[in-house]
């Protein structure tokens, strides 16, 4: 299973911080070979909550407003 390299991340963000901005890259490893080695990074949520407001580079991990 894919192991983060932090097991939790806590970014403060002011309420006037312009969309587009970089708020944190999350990282994560797969001890697996080939094809199954490869992550994909996704925000899990539901209408009206953060992944509303947040973005996150599916092949990076970067979390954007």
């Amino acid at each position: 299973a894919p192991v983060f390299s932090q097991a939790e991340y806590t970014v403060r963000v002011a309420e006037d911080v312009p969309v587009g901005s970089r708020l944190l890259t999350v990282n994560a490893t797969d001890a697996d070979e080939g094809p199954n080695s490869e992550l994909t990074y996704s925000l899990r949520g539901t209408a009206g909550t953060a992944s509303d407001a947040f973005q996150i580079d599916a092949q990076t991990g970067e979390i954007t407003t």
